[in-house]
């Protein structure tokens, strides 16, 4: 059997910290039934997210919940950083993405974040795993992007 690469969008991650989350069993299931040489990932840009959480939170409750969940993502995942790969897929994604949707350049801006997961994930050959569904349709874009949602059943 063949290693796969996992790349974990920050909403899979809450999925799987946050016991109550209606997707907690589906992503911790899915999760658990990974072979021991497949690796898991997750982007630089879930550390940022989090780290955004820390900061316009207002309770002291929730921001003691954002550090725990970073500080047990960093110490359970690998943690996947920009490429210069990846810059050039993000490059030709994005512009088949703005060419495919019809969009404005403005509004192709707020799509940047999932592009750029979107492109790491080609560049390092792995399965991006979210519950946006911004990533079927860059699925329709670049034949070699490979995306699943575990917070289906």
């Amino acid at each position: 059997m063949t290693a796969k690469k996992y790349l974990l969008d920050t909403n899979i991650i809450t999925y799987l910290q946050e016991q109550t989350s209606r997707f907690h069993n589906s992503v911790k299931t899915r999760l658990s039934n990974l072979h021991d040489e497949d690796e898991v990932y997750l982007s630089v840009f879930s550390l940022y997210e989090i780290e955004y959480g820390i900061a316009i939170s207002e309770s002291d409750e929730t921001k003691k919940r954002f550090a725990m969940m970073k500080e047990a993502i960093q110490g359970y995942f690998r943690v996947l950083s920009f490429s210069e790969k990846g810059s050039k897929t993000f490059g030709d994604l994005k512009a088949g993405y703005l060419k495919e949707t019809g969009i404005s350049k403005k509004a192709v801006k707020r799509h940047d974040i999932d592009i750029m997961l979107a492109s790491s994930a080609i560049a390092e050959d792995a399965i991006l795993v979210s519950n946006d569904g911004i990533f079927e349709r860059l699925k329709k874009i670049r034949s070699d992007f490979q995306s699943e949602n575990w917070a289906s059943p």
